[in-house]
């Protein structure tokens, strides 16, 4: 692992590298569906690559290899030298799971960890082996570079410290390829994308000319090569010239990788077949080989890539100067730094080397004097307090020099303009005069200009080496829309940040309300009032923007299921087809974190439990494959997610005959049973009607747990079911668990508030139209009948007994299930702010939490699950 890079790079890397893997499971399973399509292939070797290629950077070696390994599948396949079979996507999609593993370790321990992945490689190998063609055997995915025995050379390096400098540019610059190559194949027509491509290379080019890297230098070239024609839309942008251009980077990968970086010595390699690749694909796909580009358009590029010489070299020398100002100020201070020093050399060495291929004679040899008296002093241990004021003096004059070379450079490049322009004139009265004449003219110059273009080009790649010794930014980055992750602690803070503030507003209110009641301050009661509109609309407004940066598509859950579906399809040997509905629906982050597993579980179940096997589907005359719908969507200030299947269906009785054998229920309790109790049994703890235990489900310590965990996100779950029709579940969940909209209800003296997505509505009704049925309470409301509770009675409050002809009552509605709650007072809706009971009070039936008023005082949440819940548990069975 990369020592030198920061821990945040590294948790960039885990969260990009879940995007990939994200990105690639549900490409897997179209692929298995249409084995044939290309363009599917190549969405998923694209991520693939990437990922191989910011691991490789980083240092992480079992993610590089193992990706490493996935790509060269998935290029046979794309190759169609192996064919898509069951077998191979379960192999890729257990590359994936070992890859998701890795970056788990990566994200909790700071390392990949000890998971062998040699296993997998094996199987990989194998696979391979025996599903390549005959006669494809001897090809591999990836170019082949051929290490000729014996032979190698060593690279011309200033230090152990410039050798690591230009392999870390060069780790730097592959990362960068890889991504914006493969941006490049999304959008073909960004000229931004392809210059910073040519500049990848061009600059690869060019540090490994300044050190001798034979083969990286002439792979560098010709791909840059390759790349001009491609700014210069002679070549147009395609797969196969992407697929070569990574093909490009990974062999350039392998080169950084084959220096020895305590020597700097490399083997000679043969790259010829990359370098036919690039050279055949630029004559083949050569758009304007008879049209080439004009010499006057061909003298324009060549004065623009002068400016930028110069705009680099005044970068570079700029950069070195402020690095020599600062080093001989801090030598002052204490001139036994050796790292100081060696800085100067290099800064020095570089304005030497900047300045000779520059042509800057003058400014070169006047360096390099000071280059040799730095080195002749560090070498012999010289005092350099003794030298500081000479290099403060000389470092003086030679800024002067370089001023002054800059100057006669423009100068020049204004002559030359001249110069092109009047050529240009007298060319077009020539050709007026004569055509012959002007054809042998332009060709004569334009060869001419080639010449010259190619020598600019071969010295602009040498400054841009000579520039690495101290790394200076030397390109100016254009513009981009730059974007941060937000820790999701700072987002909780600043929802409660946004709590305080409308448990504030509501206190202002509260003060609004006594000076009212007052005398003789209406005025204040004015400015009061313009205070707490104008904060509520503060407030209002930084709430709406927080939610929504805390919300995420559900499709970040839903995309893992194709996958998971997939797999409990082959192990139960039941075809099933997925279908999700509504991915784009927003719920909040900490809601869609937790949100998984419950899915899990009930998908597990749809599959195992509902769907039937292929012959029964066929006995009963039903279409394979089984089908099971994942749908989300809002409903009011709630995200409803439905899991639905067109399996078996629930039997009610068998239901209630395996609660008995469980002694989950009585005998008397199964009775007085409806159908709708009865399938509702599946969420009991320990209940499971399975015949057998299987490795997807029947252990029964499923739904339980699901109708816990939702519970715990404030929110419920329900279940319908028919006979050899299907069923469905349905989980409403709050859209925040930071703030909600509540009804406050006052019960025996006592204030609490109901989640207002729990309250289908209120009413008064006259306590002479209650009803009894089997000695309990109803209501008829608008043709349906209701149960009827006291609320007071459910929460073991005293009931305040007076003879009230008119009954205030709060309609609950949990799922499909409705429920009367009779209370004292129906007071006002309100926006309140949730906040926990702690462990201590954390259990108490019926609470979900707590508020604290405009007054202060603090107010308990109901639940609206578990009082419908107390109202079954006290004998309200005909509440539907």
């Amino acid at each position: 692992m990369a020592e030198f890079l920061d821990p945040e790079v590294y948790t960039e890397f885990v969260v990009e590298g879940r995007d990939h893997l994200d990105s690639i499971e549900p490409k897997l399973l179209d692929l298995e569906k249409n084995p044939e399509d290309r363009s599917i292939l190549d969405d998923i070797f694209r991520p693939m690559h990437s990922l191989k290629g910011a691991s490789g950077f980083l240092g992480l070696e079992k993610i590089n290899t193992l990706a490493h390994k996935g790509e060269n599948i998935l290029d046979e396949l794309r190759k169609g030298k192996m064919k898509v079979t069951p077998e191979i996507m379960d192999i890729i999609l257990e590359t994936t799971d070992t890859l998701r593993l890795l970056l788990d370790n990566l994200e909790e321990q700071g390392q990949e960890g000890d998971v062998d992945i040699e296993p997998i490689l094996k199987r990989i190998e194998n696979v391979m082996q025996g599903e390549l063609c005959a006669e494809d055997k001897k090809s591999s995915s990836e170019t082949q570079i051929v290490s000729k025995e014996g032979e190698g050379y060593k690279l011309t390096i200033i230090s152990p410290e410039h050798l690591l400098d230009f392999i870390e540019e060069a780790e730097e610059i592959i990362s960068q390829l890889n991504d914006n190559i493969v941006k490049l194949e999304k959008d073909p027509k960004d000229e931004d994308l392809i210059n910073d491509i040519f500049r990848a290379f061009h600059n690869l080019k060019g540090n490994s000319g300044i050190i001798g890297y034979e083969e990286l230098n002439k792979l560098a070239h010709t791909a840059e090569t390759l790349l001009n024609k491609a700014r210069n839309k002679e070549i147009e942008i395609s797969s196969e010239l992407i697929d070569i251009l990574l093909r490009s980077v990974d062999v350039i990968s392998d080169l950084i990788g084959r220096i020895d970086r305590d020597s700097g010595w490399v083997e000679r390699v043969a790259i010829d077949e990359i370098l036919t690749s690039l050279a055949a694909y630029s004559d083949d796909k050569d758009i304007n080989r008879e049209k080439r580009i004009s010499s006057a358009s061909q003298e324009i590029e060549v004065r623009k890539d002068e400016d930028e010489d110069l705009e680099i070299y005044k970068s570079t020398v700029d950069q070195q100067f402020d690095n020599i100002v600062y080093g001989l100020d801090n030598l002052r201070k204490d001139p036994s730094k050796r790292d100081l020093v060696d800085g100067l050399y290099r800064s020095f060495l570089t304005i030497q080397n900047a300045s000779a291929y520059m042509e800057f004679k003058e400014v070169s040899d006047y360096a390099k004097g000071i280059v040799k008296l730095i080195d002749d002093a560090r070498n012999k241990n010289v005092d350099f307090s003794l030298m500081l004021d000479l290099l403060h003096q000389e470092q003086g004059i030679l800024r002067d020099i370089v001023e002054k070379n800059i100057i006669k450079y423009k100068e020049k490049s204004e002559h030359k303009d001249r110069e092109r322009e009047k050529y240009s004139k007298t060319k077009e009265q020539k050709d007026k005069e004569s055509i012959s004449t002007s054809s042998i003219a332009s060709k004569n110059e334009e060869d001419h200009n080639k010449d010259e273009l190619e020598n600019k080009e071969n010295k602009i790649k040498k400054l841009e080496n000579n520039k690495k010794e101290s790394k200076p930014i030397v390109k100016k980055k254009k513009e981009i829309i730059s974007t941060i992750r937000v820790e999701h602690t700072k987002l909780d803070q600043l929802m409660n940040l946004i709590g305080e503030l409308i448990i504030n507003r509501n206190r202002f209110a509260q003060i609004t309300k006594e000076l009212e009641e007052t005398q003789n301050v209406q005025d204040i009661v004015l400015k009061l009032n313009e205070s707490v509109d104008a904060m509520a609309r503060i407030s209002d407004a930084l709430q709406d923007t927080i939610m929504q940066v805390r919300m995420v598509p559900v499709r970040s859950v839903f995309s893992r299921f194709p996958r998971l579906i997939r797999d409990l399809s082959r192990k139960s040997k039941k075809p099933v087809e997925l279908i999700t509905e509504g991915e784009d629906t927003e719920l909040d982050k900490s809601v869609i974190e937790l949100i998984g597993d419950p899915l899990v579980h009930i998908l597990r179940n749809a599959v195992d439990h509902g769907l039937e096997t292929e012959e029964e589907r066929k006995a009963k005359g039903k279409p394979i494959p089984g089908k099971v719908w994942l749908r989300a969507s809002h409903r009011g200030n709630s995200v409803v997610i439905e899991v639905e299947d067109d399996g078996r269906g629930i039997d009610p009785e068998k239901m209630r005959r395996k609660a008995l054998e469980k002694g989950l229920i009585t005998y008397e309790e199964a009775e007085a049973m409806d159908d709708q109790q009865a399938i509702e049994l599946i969420f009991l703890p320990g209940f499971s009607t399975a015949e057998k235990v299987t490795d997807i489900s029947g252990r029964g310590v499923g739904m339980d747990v699901v109708k816990n965990n939702i519970r715990a996100l404030k929110g419920n779950v329900s279940v319908s079911s028919e006979i050899d029709k299907g069923t469905k579940l349905v989980i409403t969940l709050p859209l925040t668990l930071a703030i909600i909209d509540a009804l406050m209800i006052k019960v025996s003296g006592d204030t609490f508030a109901l989640p207002l997505d729990a309250v289908s509505e209120t009413t008064k009704i006259l306590a002479s139209s209650l009803s009894e049925i089997n000695k309990r309470k109803a209501i008829t409301l608008r043709g349906e009948v209701l149960g009827l509770v006291y609320l007071a009675d459910l929460l073991n409050l005293p009931k305040i007994e007076e003879n009230r002809e008119l009954l205030p009552v709060v309609i609950l509605q949990v799922g499909e299930r409705k429920l009367g709650l009779v209370v004292d007072v129906l007071l006002e809706r309100q926006e309140i702010v949730i906040k926990s009971l702690g462990e201590y009070l954390g259990d108490v039936q019926a609470i979900s939490g707590a508020t604290i008023m405009g007054d202060g005082n603090v107010i308990l949440i109901l639940d609206p699950n578990e009082i419908y819940q107390l109202a079954t548990q006290k004998g309200h069975s005909f509440i539907q």
